[in-house]
């Protein structure tokens, strides 16, 4: 399988970019004729590239809009997927298969937990900033000037 860029946006506004996800090409092993349980699946694991945004403002909103919800609410998109029979690497009868598909979203929305000391996300009050979270109560500095001879 192989597929361009996937772009992780908000659900809200999905001209919200919050991060790019490149994968490499990689195999999924199938069966054609597989058990009623899920005996037969296996683990797999891929190698990914992450590119959050740079844009701060655009993470702060995401998570006190998140924040006001109770849910983190994103979608992922992929502009073009294509899947093809037989292994990654050599031809066989089953490379001759394959299907492509385009313009892929799929959304996903999961409630965001009550963390201690915060307020409970959801209706309720909005998340504080981070210099309401945290206060310098006592600060000092010394020097390690003579400890060593």
């Amino acid at each position: 399988m192989s597929m361009s860029s996937i772009n992780i946006t908000s659900l809200d506004d999905p001209l919200t970019h919050l991060a790019s996800i490149r994968t490499f090409p990689f195999q999924i092993p199938l069966t054609a004729n597989p058990p009623d349980n899920c005996s037969w699946l296996a683990p797999i694991s891929l190698p990914v590239h992450v590119h959050p945004s740079h844009n701060l403002s655009t993470w702060l909103n995401f998570a006190r809009e998140s924040w006001r919800q109770g849910y983190v609410v994103a979608q992922a998109s992929i502009s073009r997927a294509k899947l093809q029979g037989g292994p990654l690497r050599g031809a066989t009868w089953r490379s001759s298969l394959s299907t492509d598909g385009s313009n892929l979203t799929v959304g996903h929305r999961m409630k965001i937990p009550v963390l201690p000391s915060l307020p409970a996300p959801g209706d309720g009050p909005p998340l504080p900033s981070i210099s309401d979270l945290d206060h310098l109560t006592q600060f000092s500095v010394s020097s390690l000037c003579g400890m060593y001879s």
